[in-house]
């Protein structure tokens, strides 16, 4: 029997249930979709019994439909969405809606935070140079505290996305270091006072921080029927779903970067030994490099809400969705000029986190004219993104003080050869694809793995990870995009006040 790790993914839009084989190759994959709610201004949310439903869908189906002999499985790895937070009560029930990543409403303590805080005092709260944004847990806690201070009463366990599906699948509560890396230390999992302090919230509701890859419990007899996963499978506590895609990256070494094109983009790079950063932070613990990164707000997001808005651009008197939606729009976008005839496309339609943290920034086309077709609007959405992309490494690099020789691109938006090929172009690098396209599935397998001892890490990188296609960067191409990502980054100075103005404006809507 070949034997194979089970990854579960809860991501923005979908539960991805993967089977991953020691060897890393697929045995086939399933995913279930689920509702995103935006009541009001800057609030997005989630119910996680949609993800409950999500998993139950996309495993039974995997166990059903994707001959994998549930015999050879030997573990369930979890990874999910960073900065999605689940509150329970003291039973162990839902007090409402998940606040996901994208939820800004937290703004304004982000704010007070840094400012109470100071730069160096979150450095040493955290263990990393992240900044105070609205998603994380620092920021939510302390908009309990102020906002809702009955419901923080009713809280009495505070987990992330894959720690609820721990529970559920276990009925054990566990979470690691990078699930509250934004409330707590990062190697150590520990609150500092001065956090405790600030937010007033102690981490008596965070259950027990421990190592991914350790055992965080074992299938439930009715998980089992719920989902089909074997009972008494053992089930890795995981990592959130940036971290997964890093491991399933293979970030091993100094100057290996990394694309995440999923529904924001995650971009970093590993630094140099030499730099500042790797001499002063905490290393990334289960590979010894220190890490440089950034989350977007958006990334293939962007052209899901192009599909979404101009559903007409893609169909042409036909009847497209899903899949045939985005290969038609990667079609069209394939027929314009690159540069798009000098329409940039600005992506902040949820603000943004990286390289700047403003929420309040705002999304548009600029540079229209009346010869624009609606194939160059849909290339500026690719290329408006490949820009943040290079944005954020290239800031990521000047921190860790090196320069990558080559950028691995995974999630969703690799498997499009054009976005591929964009992004080497404007950022000026090599970008290179994977045989499974879902690194996050990668990564949680290897944790899997390593949690019942079939591979070290080290290992499990070297034999799970394979490399696929390389897309080169065309040298006129990036003469072009050198000018046109020039006025991107002028054009998102020049608008700060007006976007502010906007944002303002639409808070009182």
């Amino acid at each position: 029997m070949t034997e194979w790790v089970l990854a579960l993914d809860i991501g923005t839009t979908s539960v991805k249930a993967a089977a991953v084989t020691l060897h890393g190759t697929s045995l086939g994959s399933e995913t279930a979709t689920y509702s995103t709610s935006r009541p009001r201004p800057n609030v997005v949310e989630h119910d996680p019994e949609g993800w409950w439903a999500a998993v139950q869908a996309a495993s039974s189906r995997l166990f059903e439909g994707s001959g994998v002999d549930s015999r050879a499985l030997v573990a369930v790895g979890l990874s999910g969405m960073a900065a999605t937070h689940v509150l329970l009560d003291r039973h162990g029930q839902l007090l409402g809606p998940a606040i996901i990543w994208q939820d800004t409403r937290a703004t304004d303590e982000a704010a007070w935070l840094s400012e109470q805080l100071g730069e160096d005092g979150i450095r040493a709260a955290l263990g990393s140079g992240l900044r105070m944004t609205a998603s994380m847990q620092g920021a939510r806690m302390r908009w309990l505290h102020d906002k809702s201070p009955d419901l923080l009463e009713r809280t009495a366990h505070v987990l992330g996305s894959k720690d609820y599906l721990l529970y559920l699948l276990t009925g054990e509560m566990a979470t690691d270091r990078t699930s509250c890396s934004g409330f707590c230390h990062i190697a150590s999992g520990e609150l500092h006072p001065a956090m405790a302090e600030a937010t007033g919230v102690d981490s008596s509701r965070l259950p027990p921080r421990l190592s991914p890859t350790d055992i965080g419990g074992r299938v439930t007899e009715a998980a089992a029927a719920a989902t089909g996963i074997p009972q008494g499978t053992p089930v890795a506590v995981g990592m959130i779903d940036s971290w997964c895609n890093i491991l399933g990256a293979a970030v091993t070494d100094p100057g290996d970067a990394f694309d995440t094109a999923g529904t924001a983009e995650v971009v970093g790079v590993a630094a140099s030994n030499e730099s500042r950063l790797a001499k002063e932070s905490e290393r990334q613990f289960l590979t010894n490099v220190a890490l440089s990164y950034g989350v977007t707000q958006c990334g293939t997001d962007a052209l899901t809400w192009y599909a979404e808005t101009f559903p007409e651009h893609a169909v042409d008197g036909s009847s497209l969705s899903g899949r045939a939606m985005y290969k038609r729009l990667d079609e069209l976008a394939a027929t314009a000029t690159p540069g798009a005839g000098g329409a940039i496309f600005l992506p902040y339609l949820q603000g943004e986190r990286s390289p700047f943290s403003d929420a309040r920034v705002r999304a548009g086309f600029h540079g229209l004219h009346r010869g624009h077709h609606r194939r160059d609007l849909i290339r500026s959405v690719l290329e408006g993104v490949a820009y943040s992309v290079r944005h954020v490494l290239e800031a990521h690099e000047q921190i860790g003080e090196v320069r990558s020789e080559r950028v691995v691109v995974t999630s969703g938006g690799s498997q499009s050869r054009l976005w591929n090929q964009i992004k080497a172009d404007v950022v000026g690098r090599p970008f290179v694809s994977l045989e499974v396209s879902d690194a996050g599935s990668v990564g949680a397998a290897v944790l899997g793995a390593v949690a019942v001892g079939r591979y070290t890490v080290p290992e499990g990188i070297a034999r799970m990870v394979r490399f696929a296609h390389v897309s080169e960067p065309n040298g006129e191409n990036r003469e072009r995009y050198d000018e046109l990502y020039k006025l991107y980054l002028d054009l998102g100075q020049a608008l700060t006040d007006v976007h502010h103005r906007i944002s303002n404006y639409q808070s009182r809507e």
